[in-house]
C-alpha cells in the first residue's frame, strides 16, 4: 500500500491505517489478519471495502489526505473524482450485476457526526438496488449534476446527505436532523438485515475477505 509517511490526523482511523500505523483501528477489529484492505488508489483517493460490510462488494472512497468531507476537496480533485466514481461503478456492475449507490453523511465541524463515524472524507458505496431516494425526499433537497457543486454554498457550510442513485441520479438533501449511518439503516431494512445497520454490531469481515477476493484484479490492474 502507498501510504504518508506520517499520518496527518493521528486520532483518525482512516488516517492511521493509511500510514501504516501500528495497531489500527481497521488492524485490531480485523484481528491483524488482512495486511491491506486497499483494493485500488489514485493520486488522491483510496478504495477499500468497509468495517460493517453488510453485503459483499460494498466499498469506500475515501480521500487520501485528511479533509472533512467531499465538500471540502480542492478544486482540482473533483476530475479525479468523478472517473473514479465512474469506474467503480463499471466495476461493481460487472462483478455484481447492479449499479451501486454512493451515498456520505457529511458534517460540518469535525466530531459533530458523533464517535461511531470517521471524520474523513469518504464515500460509501453499495452494490444493491434500493431507491433510498423515497425515504430522503421528505427532506429538504436538491439535484446536483457535478461532484464539485459539494463545495458551493449551501452544502459546503452544513451537514448534508450526499445520494447517487442506482440510476445515476444526484440529491444533496439537508441533513441537520438526519441520525448517523441514516442511508445505513434504510437500505438494510430493505435489504432484510436490519440487524447489520451499525458497523460495530456487524463487521462483516467475511464479506470484507469476499470482496477483497472478487476485485483482486483491481489491485492488481487485472
Amino acid at each position: 500500500m502507498t501510504g504518508n509517511p506520517q499520518s496527518p490526523c493521528p486520532a483518525c482511523p482512516f488516517c492511521d491505517e493509511f500510514a501504516c500505523g501500528p495497531g489500527s483501528l481497521f488492524s485490531r477489529l480485523s484481528g491483524g489478519t488482512i495486511p491491506s484492505r486497499i483494493l485500488h488508489e489514485t493520486g488522491h483517493f483510496l478504495v477499500f471495502p468497509p468495517l460493517g460490510e453488510f453485503v459483499e462488494g460494498g466499498l469506500i472512497l475515501a480521500s487520501r489526505e485528511h479533509l472533512l468531507s467531499m465538500a471540502h476537496l480542492p478544486p482540482g480533485y473533483y476530475e479525479e473524482l468523478e472517473r473514479l466514481m465512474a469506474e467503480t461503478s463499471g466495476l461493481l456492475h460487472k462483478h455484481y450485476g447492479c449499479r451501486p449507490l454512493f451515498f456520505e453523511h457529511s458534517p460540518v465541524d469535525a466530531g459533530t457526526k458523533g464517535t461511531c463515524c470517521v471524520d474523513h472524507a469518504h464515500l460509501n458505496v453499495f452494490p444493491v438496488a434500493v431507491d433510498v431516494h423515497r425515504d430522503l425526499a421528505r427532506f429538504p433537497h436538491a439535484a446536483v449534476v457535478r461532484m464539485a457543486e459539494l463545495a458551493e454554498p449551501p452544502h459546503r457550510d452544513r451537514p448534508y446527505l450526499f445520494l447517487q442513485t442506482n440510476g445515476g441520479q444526484r440529491f444533496v438533501y439537508d441533513a441537520g436532523v438526519v441520525p448517523s449511518q441514516y442511508v445505513r439503516q434504510i437500505v438494510t431494512a430493505r435489504l432484510g438485515m436490519f440487524e447489520r445497520w451499525h458497523w460495530r454490531d456487524y463487521l462483516g469481515l467475511e464479506e470484507l475477505k469476499r470482496t477483497l477476493q472478487s476485485l483482486a484484479g483491481w489491485r492488481t490492474g487485472q
